[in-house]
């Protein structure tokens, strides 16, 4: 819902809430982009974990790793 209008909020509004590209395209209907917004991994969520895991456990040395 839309904070300050009541309304639901776009499939262009959610886009960019989950930090899709705007040029970003869902295939299919505004109700199936919706689904697929809301069943994805954003962008920079997965961003940021994939450079946490790299820094963390795959740049780590072998002698401070707790195996």
């Amino acid at each position: 819902m839309h904070p300050d209008v009541p309304r639901l909020l776009t499939t262009a509004e959610l886009k960019r809430i989950a930090s899709f590209p705007d040029a970003f395209r869902f295939p299919g209907t505004s109700i199936d982009a919706i689904a697929r917004i809301g069943n994805s991994v954003p962008p920079m969520l997965m961003y940021h974990i994939a450079r946490n895991l790299r820094e963390n456990v795959l740049d780590t040395p072998a002698a401070k790793r707790d195996d």
